[in-house]
Parts: C-alpha cells; sequence; structure tokens
C-alpha cells in the first residue's frame, strides 16, 4: 500500500490556493505556493549527499523553518528523520552516532557523529538560488518504510529511540485529525520545536488540511496567542501555567482558542482558569510516544478510548479484570513495534504484540477507562502502594509553589522516608510553608523530610525524572 507524502497534499493547496499563508515563522511568510518551490530546492540540494530508502538522518531544530524543509525533502527522497534540540545532545549520542548523516549549525557537531553537514547560512543562501522545480517528484516508498525516529524517556526512564515506519506515522495523523479536527481556517501555533514528537504531528495535521503554522519565539506566548489570532496549539502542563499566570485577571479578549494539553494531565482548576483568562477551551489527550494517542481524558478523569485503539487492563498474570487498578497494555496501527538496538527494554514494554507503557488504570467499560498514575510512580509508603500524583496537584495548587514532587529514600539504616521536595516561586521561604503542608499530608506518610530544590527534573514531555531527583537529594545529604 502506498501512502502520500505530506508534500503531496501542499502540492494541491500550492495549486488551488498558492497565495493561503501556510507557515509564519518568526516574521517569515511563506504561502502554499512558495513553500511548494521551497522543498523542490531543497530536494534539489539535498539528493547530492547520496542517502536511499532505509538510511537516517538527524537535523538541529535551531532554525525552525530550514529544519522543516529539510524534513519535508527527506520525506521526498524516503529518508528517515531525527529532530533533536541542541540541548539533547549529550543524552542522544548513541542515537546520532548512528545516524547515517547529521546537520547541524556550524560548531556543533556530536562528538560520535560520523557524517555531518553545516546548516550554515552560505549553504541556505545557495539553495535559495538553486532554479525552481516544476514539479516534485515523491520516491515510491511502502507502508513499513522508516519515516521518523522519535524518542521517549516517560515510559523507560531513560531516552531510547523508536522508528515510526509511514503506515505507523499516517494511523497516528489519523488518530489526531479525528481529535483535533484541523482546517483550511485554522491557525495552529508551534510553541516547541519538533524535537517534541507531537508538535511535528500536530504541524502537519495542521499542513494537510490547508491550514497556517505560526512559529514564534521572539516574544511572550500571550502576546503571540493575541496578535497571530491563533486558533490551536499544544501546551505542556508547565508551559500553560506559566501563560495563565502572566495573563491579567480580566475578561478575555475573545473566545474559541483551542489548548490541547501534553504530557500530563491538568485539573479542573486550571481547566476554569484558561477560560476564563484565555477564553480557552483544554483538550486532554492520553498518549504516549510508542503508542500514539490512545484515549481522549474528559474532564471527570475517565479518558474514552479512540478508535482503531486496542486497550485492555491486567493483572501481574496478564488477566484481563474490569473495574480494578492493573497494567494497562496497548495495540493498534499506530503503535511501534520495539526500541531501536535495546533488546532489554524491548522484553519489558512490548510483550505477545502489546506495548505496555507502564501505567496503571481502572478500565471501566468497552470504551472508558481511568489512568490512576505510573506503575513506577508508585511509592511503597511502610508497605502500602501509594500514587503521588494527585496530591502533588494539590500541593501546588494550595501552596502556590512552582512545582512539587513526593518520593521515598531509603536512610542510611535502610528505613524509607518520605521526602516532600518543592521548586519555590516568588520569595517564599520554606518555614513558611511548612505548617501549611502538614495539614495536607496523609497520616500514612508520618515524620517527612523536607527539601527545595531550583527545579524538579523532567521529561521534555513533562515527567517527573525521579532516579534524577534521588539521587539530587542523596549526593546533597552527603555533601
Amino acid at each position: 500500500m502506498k501512502f502520500l507524502s505530506t508534500v503531496d497534499y501542499i502540492a494541491f493547496h500550492a495549486a488551488s490556493r498558492p497565495d493561503h499563508l501556510a507557515i509564519l515563522a518568526n516574521g517569515q511568510r511563506v504561502t502554499y505556493g512558495a513553500l511548494y518551490q521551497d522543498i523542490g530546492k531543497m530536494v534539489a540540494a539535498l539528493e547530492p549527499f547520496g542517502l536511499h530508502e532505509g538510511q537516517s538522518a538527524a537535523i538541529e531544530t535551531s532554525n525552525f523553518y530550514l529544519h522543516w524543509l529539510i524534513l519535508l525533502a527527506f520525506d521526498v527522497l524516503g529518508i528517515a528523520t531525527l529532530s533533536y534540540d541542541p540541548a539533547e545532545t549529550a543524552y542522544i549520542e548513541e542515537t546520532l552516532a548512528a545516524m547515517d548523516l547529521v546537520m547541524c549549525a556550524p560548531g556543533r557537531a556530536p562528538a560520535r557523529a560520523g557524517r555531518t553537514h553545516p546548516l550554515d547560512q552560505a549553504w541556505a543562501d545557495s539553495i535559495v538560488a538553486l532554479p525552481a522545480v516544476p514539479k516534485i517528484v515523491v520516491r515510491a516508498t511502502d507502508a513499513s518504510s522508516p519515516l521518523r525516529i522519535v524518542k521517549s524517556s516517560g515510559t523507560t526512564g531513560s531516552p531510547k529511540a523508536m522508528v515510526q515506519s509511514r503506515a505507523v506515522f499516517e494511523a497516528r495523523l489519523m488518530r489526531a485529525q479525528y481529535h483535533v479536527g484541523y482546517r483550511i481556517d485554522t491557525r495552529y501555533l508551534v510553541a516547541m520545536g519538533f524535537s517534541v514528537q507531537s508538535y511535528h504531528l500536530a504541524a502537519t495535521g495542521c499542513l494537510r488540511a490547508g491550514g497556517t503554522c505560526v512559529f514564534e519565539n521572539r516574544q511572550p506566548l500571550a502576546v503571540t496567542l493575541s496578535e497571530q489570532v491563533i486558533t490551536d496549539t499544544s501546551l505542556l502542563p508547565r508551559m500553560l501555567n506559566n501563560l495563565l499566570d502572566s495573563m491579567p485577571a480580566t475578561a478575555p479578549e475573545r473566545s474559541g482558542l483551542r489548548i490541547f494539553t501534553i504530557g500530563a494531565p491538568v485539573s479542573k482548576v486550571v481547566h476554569a482558569r484558561a477560560a476564563a483568562l484565555l477564553g480557552a477551551t483544554l483538550f486532554e489527550a492520553y498518549s504516549t510516544n510508542e503508542a500514539g494517542a490512545i484515549c481522549r481524558m474528559n474532564t471527570d478523569g475517565t479518558g474514552t478510548i479512540i478508535p482503531g485503539v486496542r486497550v485492555e487492563v491486567v493483572d501481574d498474570a496478564d488477566t484481563p479484570v474490569l473495574g480494578e487498578p492493573g497494567h494497562l497494555r496497548v495495540q493498534g496501527d499506530g503503535c511501534i513495534s520495539g526500541y531501536l538496538d535495546d533488546p532489554e527494554a524491548d522484553r519489558r514494554m512490548f510483550r505477545n504484540g502489546w506495548f505496555y507503557p507502564g501505567d496503571i488504570a481502572v478500565r471501566h467499560d468497552n470504551m472508558t477507562l481511568t489512568i490512576v498514575g505510573r506503575a513506577d510512580d508508585l511509592l511503597n509508603v511502610q508497605g502500602i502502594k501509594y500514587n503521588p500524583q494527585a496530591l502533588e496537584a494539590k500541593l501546588v495548587e494550595e501552596l502556590a509553589v512552582a512545582d512539587v514532587c513526593i518520593t521515598v529514600i531509603e536512610d542510611a539504616r535502610g528505613v524509607a522516608n518520605v521526602w516532600i521536595v518543592m521548586a519555590l516561586s516568588d520569595n517564599r521561604k520554606i518555614t513558611d510553608l511548612e505548617p501549611l503542608l502538614a495539614p495536607l499530608l496523609p497520616p500514612l506518610f508520618g515524620a517527612v523530610k523536607i527539601a527545595t530544590v531550583s527545579a524538579i527534573p523532567r521529561t521534555a514531555t513533562g515527567k517527573v525524572r525521579r532516579a534524577a531527583l534521588n539521587q539530587i537529594l542523596r549526593t546533597s545529604r552527603s555533601s
């Protein structure tokens, strides 16, 4: 089965509506007609590199428009691509070393990378000078051909690379369109670079629908939302909270903004604040990099399973259970089959055709479930399993601090102590918070340890890196 590429859709819009704005990147306006021409030139510039189907290229995300052109051109050529932020380089050295080509800013080539190419201004200018290409010919690839190489850390605890085939990518786009519904009049704000896979998927869906993608990192988010009349965007919870904190306590200028939250759930209080301060409606989906969108989350905390996804909740013996907590497992066309060169992680996460994301859930009926939390976030407190996520969210709201994590660390005597770790906001002092904290904690915790850090270590999608935080606490105790 042959799938259409994103460039096939762009060709249609370029022919039918060539002057419609496709991309607005830091003030650079690119119509669909101009975008199609730029992709053709980029294809001509990349062909001499000699990469063939089955090979891969990693592209640094520093220049948004140039980065996206390269991704689209490699899509035409049948080359799998990885998007990475310069700050990630140290954490994905092995993945970058395995790439057939790494394209990055001058002087930032990864130490272990093989073939590299600098994304300098001279090279970009040489592409602009190339002659226009009347028609882009997309290389034929099949459903199993690699299209994107993406990273995951939330389910495995450390960065893992995985391949999305064309079939997997298309299945996820179909689900995204079902969940989001992009249109010709959509103005989607790309609030982060494509190193976070959700943004690449959403922006691709917007382009295919003929909408406009906006990228702007020169001014505050609130200003961009207003000035560019944004209709849709995706935000991590911490980005959303920072945005809401920056808004005046007045009626919003307009309503209808849709914000798709990613990475972690948000509370009803945040939903209410978004409506009051932004005139926005929040949409949540439970998803993973390995399986894509799994269910649409409802305001009561339940999730409705998206068509095309098969979900079960099983006990420790892998027997399906209903109405009680168990391990979530997923199947579907949007699922990958394993990680790159990590058989141990494959054995843990992929079993008998199912992907196990490591989350605990309760299945209520054929279409509805509740995510209880991460299996590896369950704290063993005095022999009792306790999920801290709801309490962590409550402490952030009640104490008005920037972030909170609850963790358990054994002391030198082997006694497990509960630690409340806070990242303070403004000029708050821990001595002022201690009297407020005690009444909010369950008796199960007993005497707790309290610590402050400048920031809770989290993954790119907002999940707590609990092992890293525990190491920070152990180091501070020993120093």
